[in-house]
């Protein structure tokens, strides 16, 4: 377990395992971003098998309800007064980029390197739910992250990839990249990362987002992460650069972590 100070002030707790063969100069480090419910140990309990498997260092940060309420604190995190939310663009919105939420990864990677002396330059991610949302947005908007390779498991909505036309509200901050700085979409486009989805997560529950502006996007999980795939292929299209995401889908699997890690877990570990 570890104990840090986020750039917000805030004191969290990261909760980690480590396998009995990590290998501290070259073993694997990964981040578990847990969902709505907050439950870092429960998520990192899911994973214990797979990481023991790969050699690897787990490490899952909580970030807490309490101190984080509305889940875009923690899934976004990028405003100075609460989420930015318009197709114009304004500096004062916008914390800078090592100060978002989504770059306390980055600060805890550098913290565990020098700790355990590693010589990896680069880290593993997965998320799941609001997990997904925190995974895909880091991808998205620091775009400079040492992420090796990334997974968003059955994200409940999306920040699409895309600025549409005019004054599109379904593509403007934070479901699309209106009002948002300009973000490197070639960078963007060439992280390794995957788009994990349950096959039987299609129930509008009561923690699925239902506005008219997320419904634009599906009108379940499952929906919405083929849409937000397919953004992306028509932009990357569009801009004339490489693709290098992927999408995959787990049968018979809803909305759950522990359904979701084994497939994840293949993928994430794989040569």
């Amino acid at each position: 377990m570890l104990r840090f100070t986020a750039r917000d002030g805030n004191v969290l707790t990261a909760y980690t395992h480590r396998s009995p063969t990590f290998d501290a100069a070259t073993g694997p480090i990964v981040f578990i971003m847990h969902g709505v419910s907050r439950d870092a140990v429960g998520y990192l309990d899911n994973w214990i098998d797979e990481v023991d498997a790969a050699g690897a260092l787990a490490i899952a940060p909580e970030f807490p309800e309490a101190l984080y309420p509305d889940s875009e604190d923690y899934s976004l995190g990028v405003g100075t007064q609460g989420t930015p939310d318009g197709s114009t663009y304004n500096a004062a919105l916008w914390r800078s980029p090592g100060d978002f939420s989504l770059s306390e990864v980055e600060h805890l990677f550098e913290a565990v390197r020098e700790e355990v002396g590693s010589e990896r330059c680069r880290y593993l991610i997965y998320g799941h739910s609001a997990g997904a949302q925190f995974v895909h947005r880091l991808l998205t908007f620091r775009t400079d992250v040492r992420v090796q390779r990334a997974i968003a498991a059955n994200a409940g909505w999306y920040t699409l990839p895309s600025v549409g036309s005019g004054t599109d509200p379904n593509r403007s901050i934070p479901y699309g990249l209106q009002g948002a700085p300009p973000v490197d979409m070639a960078a963007l486009f060439a992280h390794d990362f995957l788009i994990l989805l349950g096959e039987a997560d299609v129930v509008r529950d009561a923690e699925l987002r239902t506005t008219a502006r997320a419904d634009a996007q599906g009108l379940n999980r499952f929906e919405r992460g083929q849409f937000y795939f397919a953004v992306a292929q028509e932009e990357a299209i569009a801009a004339g650069v490489p693709l290098r995401w992927t999408l995959d889908t787990v049968p018979g699997v809803g909305h759950t972590n522990a359904g979701m890690t084994p497939s994840a877990a293949a993928h994430l570990f794989a040569p």
